[in-house]
């Protein structure tokens, strides 16, 4: 995974393609988008993305999410500290949220 570079008071889009692996139609699921400090522990805080499109299939939806200091509102970034981008498919059964890119610094 490639690390993203966010200057502070910059903005930038993370996210990406989240993908049903069993083919199933995904577009009228609810998907949620977080940051975490960890690889290990999903973040506490999710979020609606800021962009959710179908994919290139209907078990594909691209969401992406608006990252700067002060964004997103409900727990903004700080400055000179590192994040991972998570996602969550709401979904019977329930998927586990995964981490799907590399780590995020806002320098």
């Amino acid at each position: 995974m490639t690390t993203i570079y966010i200057s502070a008071g910059a903005i930038q889009y993370v996210g990406g393609t989240v993908t049903e692996i069993t083919g199933k139609d995904i577009t009228l699921d609810l998907i949620d988008i977080g940051l975490s400090t960890s690889t290990l522990t999903p973040p506490t805080d999710w979020l609606t993305p800021d962009v959710k499109i179908q994919g290139a299939t209907v078990a594909d939806a691209v969401v992406k999410l608006l990252v700067s200091s002060t964004l997103p509102t409900t727990s903004p970034v700080v400055s000179g500290s590192h994040y991972y981008c998570w996602v969550r498919l709401h979904d019977t059964p329930e998927v586990t949220p995964q981490m799907f890119q590399g780590r995020i610094d806002i320098t």
